[in-house]
């Protein structure tokens, strides 16, 4: 697991930190760029709920600290996600949907199986209609960034 964060920490940094390339042609020094674009948050993602997930099966009081736990990162998270949100620069900041993730994880920690497994075939039903809807409403790429249009425009 500790390689699988190294590996996820190394493609952030390469996504994130990298100076945007003006030659068109496309080298190999490109491609090794390329690879880790969408990729990392991904593995991000998968690590903490496999690590929740160990977690979690130890019951009682570690249990709880683990709800504790996965609420305070959640609170760390939100407000610097948003922040960092705010700023007027290229990067797309994620660390406000992580907050979401592990403030749903703790809930999800509070649920009987039966309650895991009905939400999640739910989900699983109402999830594509809903993007569907939201597509017919909204097609993609019609909400506008912040400051680059009145809410007017798109409402």
């Amino acid at each position: 697991m500790d390689l699988a964060r190294a590996v996820a920490i190394i493609g952030m940094v390469m996504v994130h930190f990298r100076e945007p390339v003006q030659d068109t042609t496309v080298g190999l020094a490109e491609v090794l760029y390329s690879l880790p674009r969408g990729r990392a948050s991904i593995l991000f993602v998968v690590l903490a709920a496999v690590a929740i997930t160990l977690a979690a099966t130890a019951g009682g009081r570690r249990r709880r600290e683990l709800g504790l736990s996965l609420l305070g990162r959640s609170a760390v998270l939100l407000p610097l996600g948003l922040a960092l949100q705010m700023q007027h620069d290229r990067v797309n900041v994620i660390l406000h949907f992580y907050a979401v993730y592990l403030a749903l994880a703790w809930l999800a920690l509070r649920l009987s199986p039966l309650t895991l497994l009905v939400s999640a075939a739910g989900w699983m039903v109402l999830g594509p209609v809903t993007y569907l809807l939201t597509e017919i409403v909204m097609p993609h790429g019609s909400v506008p960034r912040h400051g680059s249009a009145t809410p007017s425009v798109w409402c």
